[in-house]
């Protein structure tokens, strides 16, 4: 398998995703709170782009008779109305065994649709990362993209070191690495032996320190916590193997 990163999903073109399996990498927070939220027992997440198509989403799945929760973030922050926030610690506290999560933030959601063309989507972040390269050993597409979700339209440095560990974990496993996975693993090896603290140093670490969300920094922060692969199948985010979402 080779291996690439794209540093920001808005810089990939048409169809260079054609016959990769993506990995969509939001580590602060979106996929993590994903990787949690169906480790806890969501049926699936749907991520969208905006508030008003989480509520269309969510007023569509009830009238099929399924328990729908609006989950996601603006400014960092829950929008009004919504039943939680972007947040892998309360999505670890939360009731949301059995339910479908409709999932709205600023850009994780919106990089999971641009990774269309691909072949598989899945869903990475250091509490997934183990497992995640241990799935991508076995897939049988031969290209794998890491595409790191930024933030406003930004780098998100964040982003870059979980993609410089997998790469760094892929290649301990056969496969090769370009120069931009090659880059993003020595980012990743500078950072590794104080991984909380790198994270909350990037710009939106700090924006989050100063909203309150430092125990969601701690969390996005523990490699290998859970085991579950997300990967978008349809228009939902499932653990891989489930079947179809929704």
């Amino acid at each position: 398998m080779k291996v690439e990163v794209s540093r920001l999903y808005t810089e990939l073109e048409g169809e260079s995703l054609r016959g990769a399996v993506a990995v969509v990498i939001d580590v602060l927070r979106a996929s993590t709170t994903v990787v949690k939220a169906l480790a806890r027992g969501a049926m699936a997440v749907v991520p969208v782009a905006e508030i008003a198509e989480a509520l269309d989403e969510r007023r569509r799945l009830a009238e099929r008779g399924v328990r729908a929760l609006l989950a996601g973030e603006r400014g960092g922050v829950r929008p009004e109305g919504f039943d939680l926030g972007n947040s892998p610690v309360e999505m670890s506290r939360a009731d949301v065994a059995g339910s479908t999560v409709v999932l709205t933030t600023t850009n994780g959601t919106r990089a999971l649709r641009r990774c269309a063309e691909a072949s598989r989507v899945l869903v990475g972040c250091f509490a997934n990362g183990p497992a995640l390269a241990g799935f991508l050993g076995q897939v049988r597409e031969e290209r794998a993209v890491l595409v790191c979700s930024g933030q406003d339209g930004r780098v998100a440095d964040e982003d870059v070191l979980f993609a410089g560990y997998l790469s760094r974990e892929l290649r301990r496993s056969g496969a090769k690495l370009d120069a931009s996975a090659r880059e993003a693993q020595k980012a990743y090896a500078s950072a590794e032996q104080g991984l909380e603290r790198a994270l909350g140093a990037t710009p939106h670490g700090r924006t989050l320190l100063e909203l309150g969300f430092a125990a969601d920094i701690a969390a996005a922060a523990v490699i290998g916590s859970e085991m579950i692969i997300p990967e978008m199948i349809g228009n939902g985010i499932i653990a891989a193997g489930k079947g179809r979402a929704c």
